[in-house]
């Protein structure tokens, strides 16, 4: 069976990550990664999508995106291939630089967009390399911390939408960076970011569901208005766990046009 095709949201805010082959360094020094963010700004450039925060470790990176009516897989395949060849002929290697394809979840709502960004912006701080967030040159929080709207990192998306007074949106922000690098840990670190088994789609939609009939109403095709919450539930959650609209579609035999306009009016 060939790849399902990524959920690609214009408008739509994505966790994009990735980590080197085997776990290898990936980014060892400061040309490594300035060569990375290069690749980034060239299609920012191009208008193709926003970057709202990014950190770029040894061996892996995190990005925040807002995507605009170009979807990721195009600007993301010629981002990655070209870091890992230019990658390849400085280091004198061949073979894949990446583990296998990037990972993108949908954020579908603010708190799990402001968890995200403490998320990014703390990992040099739970690896032990920093003893401050503010300390990590290869992260978007410095943009943050400035309130540099003037920059290629999208500050405005974040800061604007816990308040309109800019000041007490930084203050908001820098509390948040405060918090424990414990907090919401476990939303983010599983599945293809740590090595643990992918959870099946079954096993998702029985999750979402409060009992094993309304489980299998919706897997009897049922279109009663009142399944509708738990179908949102589960193509929420599979969405976040890197499923494609295709994947969903033939779970719940809902039609991927349908699935995309239930994400879209999904509260942000």
């Amino acid at each position: 069976m060939g790849r399902g095709l990524r959920v690609s949201i214009p408008g739509g805010i994505y966790h994009v990550f990735q980590r080197g082959n085997n776990k290898e360094y990936i980014f060892a020094d400061d040309e490594d990664k300035l060569r990375f963010m290069k690749l980034l700004l060239e299609h920012l450039d191009k208008e193709q999508f926003s970057l709202l925060g990014y950190v770029i470790m040894s061996n892996h990176y995190h990005l925040i995106i807002q995507l605009d009516e170009t979807p990721m897989q195009g600007f993301m395949h010629h981002i990655l291939c070209n870091y890992a060849r230019n990658y390849n002929k400085r280091k004198g290697r061949s073979g894949h630089v990446f583990e296998g394809r990037y990972q993108s979840r949908y954020v579908s709502n603010r708190k799990y967009l402001f968890d995200l960004l403490r998320y990014v912006h703390q990992n040099p701080l739970r690896a032990g390399i920093c003893r401050q967030v503010s300390t990590y040159t290869w992260s978007s929080d410095h943009f943050y911390r400035t309130q540099n709207d003037n920059s290629f990192v999208n500050i405005s998306v974040v800061l604007d939408s816990i308040s309109e007074d800019r000041s007490e949106s930084h203050e908001v922000y820098l509390e948040l960076m405060e918090q424990s690098t414990d907090k919401g840990i476990r939303e983010f670190e599983h599945i293809a970011v740590i090595g643990d088994k992918m959870k099946s789609l079954d096993a998702l939609l029985k999750e979402c569901c409060e009992d094993e009939s309304i489980l299998e109403q919706i897997k009897s095709q049922s279109r009663c208005p009142s399944l509708s919450q738990y179908k949102q539930s589960f193509i929420k959650a599979a969405t976040e766990n890197a499923y494609s609209l295709k994947e969903i579609s033939e779970h719940i035999c809902i039609s991927q046009s349908a699935i995309s306009k239930m994400l879209k009016s999904m509260p942000q």
